[in-house]
């Protein structure tokens, strides 16, 4: 009965290393993100919908920067800062 779980977890280990070398699971991660940015999107465009100005370019970057770097991490830190200079922008010019 271990021996049957152990060679499961093996075969598992085996497919998800498989897959990250073939660059399936960063591309999964990057669906996500942008499926995740859109809803985001729209919600905030429900609830407020000035604030899509402010949103859509920080997605933007964020999506692109995910593309280029496959990292999660800068791809929020671009969403953030974009969507702070936007909406300092937005307050400081379009008033």
């Amino acid at each position: 009965m271990q021996t049957r779980y152990l060679l499961a977890l093996h075969y598992r280990r085996y497919l998800l290393r498989k897959l990250e070398q073939k660059g399936v699971v960063n591309f999964v991660l990057m669906i996500l993100l942008f499926v995740l940015a859109i809803v985001l999107a729209l919600l905030v465009f429900l609830l407020l919908s000035k604030l899509i100005i402010i949103l859509l370019p920080a997605i933007f970057a964020a999506f692109l920067v995910y593309v280029f770097t496959k990292s999660g991490f800068w791809s929020l830190v671009t969403f953030l800062v974009v969507a702070l200079l936007v909406s300092l922008l937005k307050v400081f010019v379009w008033i």
